[in-house]
């Protein structure tokens, strides 16, 4: 099955061609091109069509299918703070916007971590969380191989959990001290200039702490502390203790972080029998579009587990 699939996220919008569980063509461009004053929605249907055309060079797709950054419902996205801001306050339909850029074609949209949650499903992984850490934090739970979504699809939506204790930081929900604000690729910038830091951008505090600066050691371990908080409370909940985590903050950040939130949800969790296991994305791969093709192919075999993506 041949498919046209978007990763729309808020530092990137990403396409790509899906055809036998792999993705044959990629095209991007900055997510500031649906950014500004007025409706985003005329700016968003040019780009996802001018990134279609990129990459559908071998005919017409089969169906359509859109991951998202923000919770959904039906195809609805009820929360975008990462793409458009606080004051979107939902209602953008992006089942409707693909059925009326690609008229005839079944399209379907869900949450961008349930996407990428399918993508693992499909590798044989059941029970694990997986995270994001881009330009928010995104995550999803999934329990014999299903997402759980709760009524409104806001299941897993942990960077907006406020962490307790943490630095008096905004959120792009407009929340403070949000895990957003603290374990992002924006958010570790904005952690940097509120301890001194300032105009440091997430690619030099990352830099910085690979070449061993002690200041964004610091800056990075506060951090982590925050994102092993987090996933100790899920894993203890949920009872998991598998946690994929991919985006561009991540991968630049590397091992050495992510075995400091490994070690720090170790120490706020009680003993399992097994350490947590958080499992870096390999860097050439792109969960969300993989993933919104696997999704696709998911409910089409019936494996549909409600309005809730």
């Amino acid at each position: 099955m041949s498919l046209l699939v978007f990763d729309i996220g808020g530092t990137s919008i990403r396409a790509g061609a899906f055809a036998e569980g792999r993705i044959t063509a990629v095209a991007r461009t900055a997510a500031d091109a649906v950014r500004g004053e007025g409706d985003p929605l005329p700016r968003l249907e040019a780009t996802l069509a001018r990134l279609a055309g990129q990459v559908l060079t071998n005919g017409p797709p089969e169906a359509v299918s859109l991951a998202v950054p923000g919770p959904v419902t039906g195809g609805l996205a009820h929360r975008l703070p990462s793409l458009l801001g606080p004051t979107y306050a939902g209602g953008l339909d992006f089942v409707d916007l693909a059925e009326r850029l690609w008229p005839g074609l079944p399209a379907v949209a869900c949450n961008d971590l349930t996407a990428a949650g399918h993508l693992y499903v499909a590798r044989g992984d059941s029970d694990f969380g997986v995270l994001t850490l881009g330009s928010g934090v995104g995550c999803k739970l999934f329990v014999g191989g299903r997402p759980l979504l709760g009524p409104r699809g806001f299941g897993g939506e942990i960077g907006h959990w406020r962490v307790p204790g943490a630095a008096l930081i905004a959120c792009d929900c407009g929340g403070i001290g949000h895990l957003s604000a603290l374990a992002s690729g924006r958010g570790i910038a904005r952690l940097a200039a509120f301890r001194g830091l300032p105009g440091k951008s997430p690619e030099a505090v990352v830099a910085a702490y690979h070449a061993g600066e002690q200041r964004a050691a610091r800056i990075m371990e506060e951090s982590a502390q925050a994102l092993g908080a987090a996933i100790a409370a899920m894993g203890l909940a949920a009872g998991l203790e598998t946690f994929h985590l991919t985006g561009g903050f991540a991968l630049a950040a590397g091992e050495p972080y992510c075995r400091l939130a490994a070690d720090a949800a170790q120490g706020h969790a009680w003993d399992q029998g097994a350490p947590f296991d958080l499992r870096l994305a390999a860097a050439e791969e792109e969960p969300g579009l993989l993933g919104a093709g696997f999704y696709a192919l998911a409910m089409r075999s019936g494996g549909r587990h409600g309005p809730r993506a």
